[in-house]
């Protein structure tokens, strides 16, 4: 039932960005965006999924009331999406490297967080309202997100790859 509660937000938000939900590995959710479920892939796509991301680990942080986390790596590129396998077990999948590189992304995000490599993070920054702390701090505004950035070598993915951060500001966790 707990799976249940959390998929169900999980697949929401992700179908209402025009994802496909593409498997689950125990309390993973693996999805696609763009094309093909998207002719029209785009910065705006993109930004509409760092949104999706973000509302997930809101969703599930008031659902669950603290108890549990949710976190989203994203990554962009092209892989291939279809059937594999013998005949006797043929599977839906996606393979490719920048899958490789989301699970390894996956593997360094900090709980309630948003974990994407810079270089598409810069891309759609233009889309959200991003001011300094002191800027925020004046208009007497505590932003629920705050944005991080840091260097991780995925083990052989892309070398060393600048990552962005998205993180919520009131997680009390470890």
């Amino acid at each position: 039932r707990f799976l249940d509660r959390y998929y169900r937000l999980a697949v929401k938000c992700i179908e209402d960005t025009n994802g496909v939900v593409e498997k689950y590995i125990g309390d993973a959710v693996v999805a696609a965006f763009g094309a093909p479920f998207d002719p029209y892939s785009s910065k705006k796509q993109l930004s509409s999924v760092i949104d999706a991301a973000g509302a997930i680990a809101d969703l599930v942080m008031n659902e669950f009331q603290g108890e549990v986390t949710a976190k989203s790596a994203i990554t962009c590129g092209t892989c291939f999406f279809g059937y594999a396998g013998p005949r006797t077990h043929r599977e839906l999948t996606i393979i490719g490297s920048p899958l490789t590189e989301l699970f390894r992304l996956e593997g360094e995000c900090p709980p309630q967080s948003v974990i994407i490599p810079s270089c598409w993070f810069d891309q759609t920054r233009a889309t959200w309202d991003i001011r300094d702390y002191a800027t925020w701090h004046n208009l007497g505004i505590k932003p629920s997100w705050d944005i991080g950035t840091g260097t991780l070598n995925l083990r052989g993915v892309m070398g060393e790859t600048p990552i962005t951060i998205l993180k919520r500001n009131n997680y009390n966790g470890p």
